[in-house]
């Protein structure tokens, strides 16, 4: 993501094509990467999906962060969430200035990975209830009919598709306007970890 020079570029078009010959290349766009979720012309959940990140101590170094974040995520998503220390990673530091050993100073939020995917240590805010009227109409006709994905950053991107990106909603039924909602407690899921 938000690859910015041709090595970069072409390191990671040999690593996809070890998935398939076939390579799609987007622009990148800054912003949020919302997912809102539409069934029947109706909105039944929204959230905004956040990339790993850490919050500095003052005392340790940017890979105990992450490697303390990565345990938490994981107990909390039962495996499935976990901050590889990989290439993404160090490159994503390196863009901030950073390195592993590098100590973040106390409070500092830091973003260790340029993508907000769940399995990869990122995290979910749920936003239904905050989603304006206006945006959720226009996005209802985007989509269409059955159930709708308008996921994007920076815009309006539209997709259907069986599985939106709300993992963490799986425990929520679509109700009736007015209804209560089990929604997942986001403050626990965005919570960075303190290393021990």
């Amino acid at each position: 993501m938000n690859l910015t020079c041709i090595d970069e570029l072409g390191r990671a078009v040999e690593h996809a094509r070890q998935f398939d010959s076939r390579v799609l290349l987007e622009s990148f766009h800054p912003g949020l990467d919302l997912r809102i979720v539409v069934i029947g012309f109706e909105v039944v959940a929204a959230a905004v999906r956040h990339p790993a990140q850490v919050i500095g101590d003052g005392k340790h170094s940017i890979r105990e962060l992450i490697e303390a974040q990565s345990r938490r995520r994981m107990a909390a998503t039962g495996g499935e969430s976990r901050i590889p220390l990989d290439d993404e990673t160090e490159r994503t530091l390196k863009g901030a200035g950073f390195g592993y050993a590098d100590i973040l100073p106390a409070g500092e939020r830091l973003a260790v990975r340029r993508t907000a995917n769940l399995h990869t240590g990122g995290t979910l805010e749920d936003v239904t209830g905050r989603l304006p009227a206006p945006g959720a109409g226009r996005r209802r006709r985007a989509c269409g009919t059955g159930a709708g994905n308008t996921g994007g950053r920076a815009g309006l991107h539209g997709q259907r598709c069986a599985e939106p990106g709300l993992r963490d909603h799986r425990s929520q039924r679509t109700c009736r306007p007015g209804q209560p909602r089990a929604a997942t407690d986001s403050r626990a899921l965005h919570r960075p970890a303190v290393p021990p």
